[in-house]
């Protein structure tokens, strides 16, 4: 092979691997709304979402989201484990798994694919919460005292948050063919992450509070509602996708030998 075919070759890998990852996620997107559960979760979280958005307006009078944002990613907590958990476990209880993993696409683009297709409904989950913001303006009397760069920062922590969510949910899927204990491991390894952020109040700054900070998602997210935004948080949100995403890799790779 010549310098330029391996150059082209090398080139092509990340591009090969990035179609085939879409067209697993666009199967698996589709797969969500043939069945009602996309529908359903749907609902549920406008439900949840829209009684706790009015309920913060009315109890705060702010024309501002900060509140609803810091809470937001508790109901996030009971729906991620629901969307998360056929991702993988299905494949292994239908025997469709091995067939899966023996086709020439690749562990890490099974994966990938799965990964995308989640987040892509959660995003328009979360699209459907832009209608909140909308509200705000439209009742608020002077809509030049509202203060956008919460909302802002405060949505793009909560999108990394939520990807954090979901690898989280697929190496759960990973592990086992039975969706309920895959849902289970995902919301207890998801809860046990928010509630170490309560740790933070016996903790004096330093070392401490720092370890507790590197085990919680929750607070890099609390500093992203507030507008603040450093790049130790998207390395932190970027880190915790790589090493839950590598795991569910390595555990796809595994059942190879099986």
């Amino acid at each position: 092979m010549n310098n330029e075919s391996l150059a082209s070759s090398i080139m092509s890998a990340p591009a090969n691997l990035l179609l085939k990852s879409f067209y697993i996620a666009k199967k698996e997107l589709k797969s969500y709304f043939v069945s009602p559960i996309a529908y359903i979760v749907a609902v549920a979280f406008l439900v949840m979402s829209g009684w706790m958005f009015t309920g913060y307006l009315v109890s705060s009078h702010r024309a501002e989201m900060t509140g609803w944002l810091h809470n937001i990613g508790v109901i996030f907590l009971l729906i991620i484990p629901i969307l998360t958990m056929r991702l993988l476990a299905e494949e292994r209880k239908q025997k469709t798994f091995e067939l899966l993993i023996t086709s020439p696409i690749t562990p890490t683009q099974i994966v990938l694919g799965k990964y995308m297709a989640c987040m892509g409904l959660v995003l328009c989950l979360i699209g459907l919460t832009f209608l909140y913001p909308w509200i705000i303006v439209h009742y608020c009397q002077d809509a030049s005292k509202i203060d956008w760069g919460p909302m802002k920062t405060g949505y793009l922590g909560l999108i990394l948050l939520l990807s954090c969510f979901v690898s989280v949910g697929v190496l759960s899927s990973s592990c086992t063919e039975n969706q309920l204990v895959a849902a289970i491991v995902c919301f207890a390894a998801l809860l046990l992450l928010w509630i170490v952020s309560w740790l933070t109040v016996f903790v004096e700054p330093g070392w401490q509070y720092n370890t507790v900070e590197a085990l919680s998602l929750f607070i890099p997210y609390g500093e992203f509602v507030k507008g603040v935004m450093e790049t130790r948080h998207f390395v932190y949100y970027l880190s915790v996708n790589f090493i839950c995403l590598f795991a569910s890799v390595r555990m796809l790779e595994a059942s190879r030998y099986k």
